[in-house]
């Protein structure tokens, strides 16, 4: 089942691995720069305890139109911001770097800023971390400033496992869009659903729930990629090791997907689809 096959092969290996060079690249790089605006204290943010990292970035910036501190990079534009759940912050043993959607956004050119942590989602908060938006609004993790390449909103699984409405995962979806448009009036935002299986194949709550995610996206004007069928359509059931998390081979094979996925909306920064290390540009 599904299209793979057809599909050019990534060494996503090499994939995760130029991910972490990038990251270890910036770390040590932190906010020394003058700041504007209301300043926010590091212990109040505790990036590190709170799961993510402001490794490359060279300051902080107080944002007007958004009304919160944001990083300052060198090259904005070169930057995907995903915001996500497990799917992108790692489970069970696979690493941030080695999930499906980093994998895929750095296998399109993107430098990948992660932000939100797992067990949380749209309406799904896992104390002491909050939902995307008012994590974002408590400024629980700062965003990067300025035009960055694109943005990424992914999740909805804890939210389905929440027993979060149709209504309530709407308005969750259009929440965080609302915030994030604050800082991103110009920028592309995309928003990917749930990974679950088709309806057919057992889907329930998960399935339902990409669906309403994808309503929700198309009522703001953002495109929306579905991946309430890819457990079926990508024969991924064989790669879970609980109801909702893949291994390593499994991320790739989703990855793989998710990237053609990418290409077809005209997405691709660049293509590193590795030859010799080479990276080709989009075509």
């Amino acid at each position: 089942m599904g299209s793979a096959h057809r599909r050019p092969r990534v060494v996503w290996a090499a994939v995760a691995a130029g991910a972490l060079l990038a990251v270890a690249a910036g770390a040590g790089v932190l906010a020394q720069g003058a700041e504007q605006g209301p300043a926010v204290a590091r212990g109040a943010v505790q990036p590190a305890a709170l799961g993510w990292s402001d490794a490359g970035s060279t300051g902080t910036v107080f944002n007007a139109a958004s009304g919160r501190q944001e990083l300052e990079y060198p090259e904005p534009r070169r930057l995907a911001v995903l915001i996500g759940d497990s799917q992108s912050d790692g489970a069970a043993g696979v690493p941030g770097e080695a999930t499906w959607p980093r994998l895929a956004l750095t296998a399109a050119g993107y430098d990948v800023v992660f932000r939100g942590r797992g067990g949380t989602g749209f309406t799904a908060a896992r104390p002491p971390y909050l939902d995307y938006a008012d994590a974002l609004r408590a400024q629980q993790w700062l965003l990067p400033h300025g035009d960055v390449g694109l943005v990424v909103l992914q999740g909805g699984g804890n939210d389905a496992r929440a027993g979060a409405s149709d209504a309530e995962v709407h308005a969750g979806v259009t929440g965080l869009v609302e915030e994030v448009r604050r800082s991103y009036p110009t920028s592309t935002i995309l928003v990917v659903g749930t990974l679950a299986r088709s309806l057919e194949d057992g889907g329930g709550r998960r399935h339902a729930v990409d669906a309403a995610v994808g309503t929700a996206a198309r009522d703001a004007g953002l495109a929306f990629i579905s991946a309430g069928d890819w457990i079926t359509t990508e024969d991924l059931g064989g790669h879970l090791l609980d109801r909702a998390h893949l291994d390593e081979a499994g991320h790739r094979i989703a990855a793989e997907r998710f990237l053609e996925e990418l290409r077809l909306r005209g997405l691709m920064r660049s293509e590193r689809l590795l030859a010799g290390g080479a990276e080709a540009p989009a075509s």
